[in-house]
């Protein structure tokens, strides 16, 4: 027995240093290699406008590292304790003694780590939090060293072998998943960089071009800084979203540059509502984050401690066995090979957005030791297709996020129906692990949610997904336009050109094809039901362009939906303009170039009036004769660029319909 000319602590003969406080215990102790831990903050991503004044995800997975018991004070460690290697020759049996001691001495620290850790600072503070990781890197590599110093014995019982090996496969488990997770938190958190709002690009205490040079600056940065920052493994997939959320904002700086330049007040206007899609998308994606921080944490990291916790008090039972008792007797604790399984599905899923989700369902693997070659299995039936594929599980934590493709074929999605999430993990041989069945409702094809989801983020812009320009009813509807037009200008126009040369000017080309369009949905007798809209609830219910067209009605939101669906097919670039409780389209008015600025506003409520009358017919024989400044009675009104910026301020969102692209927001297809 030796005694630690430091602190005073007992020592086994053979150990290399003291667990307590890191002195060596002899002199020809050598360094493992791993270096003390050190705390350095390096350049990571800028959060975005996701400020917080007190970090609560960190108080949660502070408070799940005791597991239930009770913390004692212990005295601060005054340096690491480095990890050695073992100068301990390996013999052809280890003494229950040497081996008990070894396991005291690791159950020793990980207790006073925990205890250490609960006493912490209550305030989640910046010092709080790196003595913290600062404590479990300590922690983790004292755990390396006695784990050494156990691989050193040797231990001829092979079933005491696995359930030492078992042991510290759990504690360092246990230390690591929190080390990693925490230090990752505290990195995010108190970086300086990560801290600095994404600047507002539209913060009216500075010019245009300073609100566009200060968030080009911040953008820039932020794509190295993310490049560079570490991150725990098992987050591998949520952090990757963040590409998305980085090239958003380019798309918003380039469609904002144009509209300052083009004094564009609707571009400018739904730029405002990507910036705040952003907004929703950081929010979301920096709460998952520290969730699956936490989850993994309080899961998985607090159960491989209670295994080790376990396996400490089952090896000293063990040791005091007869040898009749050691051969009948089985380690319940000893988990290696098992696996680590939880499902997160989704409850609600609305086909419209079926395009906007992120996943259906969230499975987090793992093993407490060893390794798993699996198949995994996520189906709907009746909604979706099989997924099915295959992968090597370890004791790193692996975050699957599944969205099986949907099934071949028509589905009756006319109303709501229950459904079934099954999810079911195999062998490779075929032979089924576990299975899970989670209830899920599947609304309608013409519901829509408003609001941000855990499986995808929701917004106002998703009405988008209820453009259809390729779809049969809108090419028929393009069909009957181009019959209009031909009529209107005296075959002079026999086709919905877009925005190609015409012998008419540019104000006039647009106009007349808006006017044949409108007139074609009149004509086929589709006429404005007047009822409600509004995205002040949780979602709506929205009929589709073909909808409308075969019930011949639709609120003000459907049947803008249906012209601006044409104008789109037709290559032409449309807007949803949403005052307080309506929706209207508006269509650029063509010229040379990318874009011109300047657009007509379509009320498609006339859909009621005679669209067949003197308010119409009479305009569009002024423009055909050349003269545009005639009086313009009818429900496709121009308005210049100063007119647009008096309009907007009395409407609550704009919605570039060309954004359908960019956010991959395509109709519901299977």
């Amino acid at each position: 027995m030796m005694i630690c000319k430091k602190c005073g602590r007992e020592l086994s003969d053979t150990a290399s240093f003291c667990p307590a406080c890191g002195t060596p215990c002899t002199p020809k102790a050598q360094s493992s290699g791993r270096k003390k831990l050190k705390v350095i903050i390096p350049a990571a991503l800028v959060a975005g406008v996701l400020l917080i004044s007190s970090p609560v995800w960190v108080s949660g997975i502070a408070d799940a590292v005791s597991s239930g018991q009770e913390a004692g004070k212990t005295e601060e460690k005054e340096e690491t304790v480095a990890a050695k290697e073992s100068s301990v020759e390996k013999t052809e049996d280890v003494s229950y003694e040497e081996l008990l001691k070894n396991l005291e001495q690791a159950n020793t620290v990980v207790e006073d780590m925990v205890a250490e850790y609960d006493n912490a600072d209550s305030d989640d503070s910046q010092k709080n939090l790196e003595r913290r990781v600062t404590l479990l890197g300590e922690t983790q590599q004292t755990l390396d060293g006695l784990r050494e110093e156990a691989a050193a014995f040797g231990i001829a019982d092979d079933k005491l072998k696995s359930a030492v090996d078992a042991y510290y496969n759990a504690a360092d488990s246990f230390v690591g998943i929190y080390h990693d997770s925490l230090g990752f938190i505290y990195r995010y958190i108190y970086d300086e960089s990560l801290v600095t709002s994404r600047p507002d690009l539209f913060d009216t205490n500075r010019s245009l071009q300073e609100n566009y040079d200060a968030l080009n600056e911040w953008l820039e940065t932020a794509k190295s800084e993310y490049a560079n920052f570490e991150y725990p493994p098992y987050a591998e997939a949520f952090w990757k979203e963040y590409e998305t959320i980085l090239d958003l904002n380019q798309t918003i700086l380039d469609k904002y540059a144009l509209a300052c330049n083009l004094n564009d007040a609707l571009r400018s206007w739904s730029c405002a509502e990507l910036f705040k899609r952003v907004d929703t998308m950081e929010e979301k994606w920096y709460q998952d984050m520290f969730e699956v921080c936490k989850t993994i944490m309080k899961s998985y990291g607090v159960r491989n401690r209670t295994l080790a916790s376990g396996l400490y008090d089952e090896i000293q039972a063990y040791a005091a066995m007869s040898e009749g008792e050691k051969e009948k007797y089985t380690f319940e604790n000893d988990r290696t090979g098992k696996m680590y399984v939880d499902t997160k599905c989704v409850d609600t899923i609305y086909p419209s957005l079926y395009n906007t989700y992120d996943s259906f369902a969230i499975i987090t693997l793992a093993t407490y030791g060893g390794q798993r070659s699996i198949d995994v299995e996520v189906e709907i039936p009746g909604f979706t297709q099989k997924y099915r594929q295959s992968y090597t599980i370890t004791s790193n934590v692996k975050q699957l996020f599944i969205k099986p493709p949907l099934v071949t074929g028509d589905i009756d999605l006319s109303a709501a129906k229950s459904a079934q999430i099954n999810v079911t993990l195999y062998e490779k041989d075929g032979t089924q692990i576990t299975t899970q069945s989670n209830p899920v409702t599947i609304k309608s094809k013409n519901d829509v949610e408003w609001y941000s989801s855990d499986f995808g983020v929701f917004t106002q812009d998703n009405i988008l997904c209820f453009l259809t320009p390729e779809s049969s009813g809108i090419s028929a509807l393009k069909r009957s336009a181009i019959d209009e037009i031909s009529v209107i200008t005296n075959n002079q126009l026999e086709a919905l050109v877009g925005y190609q040369e015409t012998g008419f000017d540019h104000y006039t080309t647009t106009y007349l094809q808006a006017a044949s369009i409108m007139r074609a949905l009149y004509n086929e007798g589709v006429r404005y039901s007047m009822d409600s809209f509004s995205v002040s609830g949780s979602h709506q219910h929205v009929l589709l362009p073909d909808q409308v067209m075969e019930g011949r009605q639709g609120l003000c939101v459907e049947t803008s939906l249906v012209v601006a669906s044409a104008l789109q097919s037709a290559n032409m670039h449309a807007f949803l303009v949403f005052p307080p409780g309506h929706a209207q389209v508006a269509v650029e008015i063509w010229n040379d170039g990318e874009g011109y600025g300047e657009y007509f506003l379509i009320e498609t409520t006339a859909l009621s009036d005679d669209l067949n009358g003197d308010a119409f017919v009479n305009y569009e024989n002024q423009l055909i004769a050349g003269n545009k400044n005639a009086d313009n009675d009818s429900c496709i009104q121009y308005y210049d660029a100063d007119g647009w910026w008096s309009y907007i301020q009395g409407v609550e969102y704009v919605i570039d319909c060309n954004d359908s692209r960019i956010l991959g927001m395509t109709p519901f297809s299977n």
